[in-house]
């Protein structure tokens, strides 16, 4: 026998929907129709659910008692209460799960500790260019409180973070200053190993190198 039933969500905490179930009619002496059901369910939250539904389950064949004949009476007189009750629980005990809003995928924002560890690996990241004669030098002049929060911006942006990098573009903030492949290395060098030293996995670290390596060519030889 044919069977179906489906429901869409109107909005994030309403779902409407509809259910039919065809009847065998069996019975000879009498005619059992199909089932049929519209409802609502409203979701205000992800632990509570209302639901109302309305059924019209046609005519049932039943019989008063175990020594009496059958009849036929229709269901709005017997059964559909409790229909109505049963199927909006079970309808609203359904869909409660699937209106929860799925568990929302970590980004690399995230995996770096978010604003709390990005401004960690820019500050020990500066500490160790600092001492290194590769590059102290070339960052010696710079003012390193505004240089330390467009690299925090930068960072957390590349990262599919929250932050907007309100900076030059890499092209126009290393224009004539030469900068060489020897000291590019050595400020990817310094960065790998502030993560290093705050626990980064290397898996999350390899990502933002990656996230990061375009900028290469911006940046030397300008």
């Amino acid at each position: 026998m044919f069977e179906m039933s489906a429901a869409t969500f109107v909005n994030r905490k309403l779902a409407v929907g509809f259910e039919y179930r065809q009847k065998p009619n069996n019975l000879s002496f009498a005619k059992e129709d199909d089932w049929r059901d519209v409802f609502a369910a409203y979701f205000p939250n992800k632990h509570f659910a209302v639901a109302a539904a309305y059924a019209d389950l046609g005519s049932i064949v039943y019989r008063t008692n175990p020594a009496s004949t059958f009849r036929s009476k229709g269901a709005g007189e017997i059964a559909r209460p409790i229909i109505v009750v049963l199927g909006g629980a079970l309808v609203a005990l359904t869909l409660a799960g699937c209106a929860t809003p799925p568990t929302q995928a970590k980004t690399l924002y995230d995996d770096l500790g978010g604003q709390k560890g990005v401004d960690a690996i820019v500050s020990e990241m500066l500490l160790k260019v600092a001492d290194d004669r590769r590059i102290s030098a070339t960052f010696a002049a710079a003012n390193l409180t505004r240089l330390r929060r467009l690299l925090a911006e930068q960072m957390c942006e590349v990262a599919d973070g929250p932050c907007k990098y309100t900076g030059y573009s890499m092209v126009e903030s290393h224009r004539g200053m030469e900068v060489t492949e020897i000291e590019f290395n050595a400020v990817v060098e310094a960065l790998i190993y502030a993560m290093e030293d705050l626990k980064i996995s290397t898996t999350t670290q390899n990502r933002l190198l990656a996230k990061l390596a375009p900028m290469r060519d911006e940046i030397i030889y300008r």
